[in-house]
């Protein structure tokens, strides 16, 4: 299995992003996403080889970095990309 890990603080083309990759995926594969700041206006269409995961706060930004490492514990796949 796939695990792509992407980082979000601004959800400008995040639906555009996780639509494609679903929709290009052969084989299994999650996609987690790691909001840093707050929720998006408009929610991701739901699918359930989605995770969305937010650091619990919408005051404090995180950072990429631990965005990442968020993802990464999360994972299951055999193998893990990263997008941002």
């Amino acid at each position: 299995m796939l695990s792509v890990v992407i980082p979000s603080r601004s959800p400008q083309y995040l639906q555009q992003t996780v639509s494609d990759i679903l929709a290009k995926a052969e084989g299994e594969i999650e996609v987690i996403v790691v909001y840093d700041g707050r929720w998006p206006d408009t929610p991701l269409t739901d699918d359930p080889r989605l995770i969305q995961v937010h650091h619990g706060t919408i005051h404090n930004h995180y950072g990429m970095r631990a965005s990442i490492n968020l993802g990464m514990h999360i994972a299951k796949g055999d193998y893990v990309m990263k997008i941002d």
